[in-house]
């Protein structure tokens, strides 16, 4: 299930929803899943006593301390740089020249080292943290038997931590039998790299629980991608 493909067409497509460890249902519409969780931390806080907003924060700071540093070292490198070349440089017309040079680096290493050298920092670090952050958060619900679940096209689609634990799949069940009316429907329900297709129809000619259905199916590898 390559939640990544998906992901790139189903905002405003498909509609997206959660299955909390509890059963219950959170329809968050035509929303990403990680854009969810980022305007959802007080809820989760409030309601799962899941916080991600320090940690999040963190290493935000951590690692804008990091590019500053980072960028003020290559700043000043490059000044002493130029005050020695221009120092070797015999030539007039090519001391202009690195004259005008060593003048724009020292201006923007003046610049960078007051707020406005931090603050392009951070926002770096913020842009750098969050391009994988989403993965990460949308992992740690699955990993507390959250389920991941979107609709689009007709098929129903779920995410899991791992085939292993019953619970998540119990979860899945109880939606199915709870909201599915017609055996055509299709689903698919995956895990890293394996997933497994079926009908409604199936689920219900074969009298077992969706758990142990699952167990009688052949799964399918295939990379789940970047999501």
């Amino acid at each position: 299930m390559n939640w990544y493909k998906i992901a790139q067409y189903y905002k405003g497509w498909g509609n997206t929803f959660w299955i909390d460890p509890n059963g219950e249902i959170i329809d968050i519409g035509s929303e990403t899943h990680h854009n969810w969780i980022y305007l959802n931390n007080d809820f989760l806080s409030m309601n799962y006593d899941i916080d991600f907003e320090e940690q999040i924060y963190e290493e935000i700071s951590e690692l804008g301390r990091e590019l500053y540093d980072e960028e003020l070292e290559r700043l000043q490198n490059k000044k002493q740089e130029l005050i020695g070349e221009r120092g070797r440089e015999k030539e007039d017309e090519y001391k202009k020249i690195i004259d005008e040079e060593l003048k724009e680096v020292s201006e923007e290493l003046k610049e960078f080292e007051g707020d406005s050298g931090r603050e392009s920092a951070e926002e770096a670090a913020r842009d750098s943290i969050f391009r994988g952050l989403g993965v990460r958060l949308v992992d740690e619900l699955l990993k507390k038997d959250w389920v991941r679940g979107l609709k689009k096209h007709g098929r129903l689609y779920f995410e899991i931590d791992g085939f292993d634990n019953i619970k998540p799949i119990n979860l899945i069940g109880n939606y199915i039998f709870d909201n599915v009316t017609e055996p055509q429907q299709m689903m698919e329900i995956g895990a890293f790299y394996h997933s497994v297709i079926f009908s409604f129809g199936e689920l219900q000619e074969s009298g077992m629980k969706l758990v142990d259905f699952i167990s009688t199916r052949d799964f399918r590898r295939r990379p789940m991608g970047v999501r």
